[in-house]
């Protein structure tokens, strides 16, 4: 009944809040950064194994369109927890996803309203807010928090050094050192947002993605945010050597969890590798170095963002996930002319998988390799 009452309450004071789509109305004030462009997926390099075509990947089946990136300064504005944005009295909705409903999920509406009529003591220059309502999660981190940023300083006369970062109050540990391995972002430029501040001579940058009617409400990001980030990534110094054949386990998860890994990983001569237990810079350099990435659908294989040697992909995919999840690792391959292999298996995401007889031979199918016991 509380969750009721307080989503209702979100609610009446979404209603009252004043947004502004920049999308929809340009401030003439934005600075453009990349120019609008057209992109051609092509499938050649897709492959899909234990079903036929789905759905989801007719929207990549022709010219897509992406819109101009910009920033739009902000000279006299307020940051809210959660990253929002609001400026002359409107909530920026560029700043929450440019959307209204993650603007609702951060049940943040009341505060919003009233804080119109409260006073705001701290205030910070030169910010640039990363955070919002998905950005603990480290796909949604890497694609719509570094591939923005990464925009944003490639063709700009603003250093990574002269700007603050605004983070979520709760960052994760791979938010700050994504930030200092790629960015040179030193922990006395990020800002937690706990409270409101104000913030002058910031700046707002564009989110590199597109959702709507006509990408059937996945999120199609812009290449170039890919590659840009996949280039910053190559500054990093490789310190030690890493395997290049990998299996990617998820030993502290309940759901897709691949069962016989060691036995997976003698198989077909991987080494099994453990994200979690890597530092940030470490999991880079690995990816810099793989040539083979087989992995369960899941936050691990986020880091192909980070390949430099054209790895081969195949991802497992749990026979009853939703079937459009497969888009998200599918653009980074596209966007890095990975070979890319959708495995759909026939076990479920809320149950330990286990490799069949057919999949291990479709596996080595793949890879070309006997299996015969």
């Amino acid at each position: 009944m509380k969750d009721i009452l307080a989503h209702m309450i979100n609610t009446l004071f979404g209603s009252l809040l004043s947004v502004r789509d920049g999308r929809m109305q340009p401030d003439p004030k934005e600075i453009k950064v990349l120019d609008p462009t057209e992109y051609h997926y092509t499938l050649d390099k897709y492959h899909i194994s234990g079903e036929s075509k789905p759905e989801w990947l007719s929207v990549f089946g022709s010219v897509q369109k992406f819109r101009k990136i910009s920033y739009l300064p902000i000279q006299n504005g307020v940051l809210h927890p959660g990253g929002v944005v609001v400026r002359a009295g409107k909530v920026e909705l560029e700043s929450v996803l440019f959307q209204k409903e993650y603007l609702n999920k951060l049940f943040i509406n009341r505060s919003l309203f009233f804080s119109r009529f409260s006073g705001i003591q701290l205030q910070y220059k030169s910010v640039v807010p990363l955070s919002h309502a998905l950005s603990t999660n480290y796909y949604h981190w890497t694609m719509e928090g570094l591939t923005r940023l990464a925009i944003f300083l490639s063709q700009n006369t603003i250093q990574s050094e002269h700007i603050y970062i605004g983070i979520p109050e709760d960052a994760p540990d791979f938010i700050k050192s994504s930030l200092t391995v790629l960015f040179g972002i030193e922990d006395h430029q990020l800002i937690a947002i706990s409270e409101s501040v104000k913030i002058e001579g910031s700046y707002l940058p564009d989110f590199p993605h597109k959702r709507d009617d006509d990408t059937k409400h996945l999120n199609l990001y812009d290449p170039r945010g890919i590659l840009l980030l996949n280039d910053r990534s190559k500054l990093l110094r490789v310190a030690k050597t890493y395997p290049e054949r990998i299996l990617i386990s998820r030993p502290a998860e309940t759901s897709r969890r691949l069962m016989s890994e060691k036995e997976v990983c003698e198989r077909f001569d991987l080494t099994l590798v453990v994200l979690e237990e890597m530092r940030f810079d470490e999991q880079v350099q690995l990816f810099s170095q793989v040539k083979l990435v087989v992995g369960v659908h899941g936050a691990g294989l986020t880091n192909l963002i980070y390949t430099q040697q054209q790895p081969m992909v195949i991802e497992l995919f749990p026979g009853d996930r939703r079937r459009s999840d497969a888009h998200c690792f599918f653009q980074l391959s596209q966007a890095l002319g990975l070979a890319h292999h959708l495995l759909i298996l026939e076990g479920s995401q809320s149950e330990p998988l286990s490799l069949t007889d057919k999949e291990l031979a479709t596996i080595a199918g793949i890879l070309s390799i006997d299996i015969r016991q």
